[in-house]
């Protein structure tokens, strides 16, 4: 073909988000600055690069009512001046509570649980909740009239904005 060949390496911007991969969290000069995170909307926000989304930087610490709450109260916050906010799927939320990360940019909650948007079939007046970090483990099954905090998420999935 003719012309020069385009070039065939890409910064960690320009690759998209992939799962499977694993990016450091305390490789960067703060906790704000690694090749995992980065915050973003004045710092009240923070890029996963891992999975592409954007996470509240300090979730509520505010528990929420019931499950339909924490759901409204994402839909209609506003972070950094965006809106666009929902609550994360399970396995979203596990992509940050599930195993540890040393380094994180987030303020969280010690030894509570996080609402999520995945529902069960089986029990449709439940919804699965997600520990804090200094206790993550697998979701729970919570009665959705039951009191969790929310931590809102953009980007990935729309599942949830209806």
């Amino acid at each position: 073909p003719p012309g020069a060949p385009a070039p065939t390496q890409k910064t960690l911007d320009q690759i998209a988000p992939v799962w499977s991969q694993v990016l450091a969290a305390n490789d960067g000069p703060d906790t704000c600055h690694s090749s995992r995170f980065l915050c973003v909307l004045s710092d009240a926000a923070v890029l996963d690069r891992e999975t592409g989304l954007v996470w509240e930087r300090v979730p509520s610490a505010t528990p929420q009512a019931n499950w339909f709450v924490a759901r409204h109260g994402c839909r209609a916050l506003s972070v950094g001046g965006r809106k666009g906010w929902r609550v994360p799927s399970e396995e979203e939320l596990m992509s940050l509570l599930g195993g540890a990360i040393s380094g994180h940019p987030f303020t969280l909650s010690a030894t509570v649980a996080y609402w999520t948007a995945t529902t069960l079939s089986e029990l449709p007046t439940s919804a699965i909740a997600v520990l804090s970090p200094s206790n993550a483990t697998a979701g729970t099954v919570a009665k959705t009239d039951a009191t969790r905090l929310k931590w809102c998420v953009r980007g990935g999935s729309a599942d949830d904005l209806g």
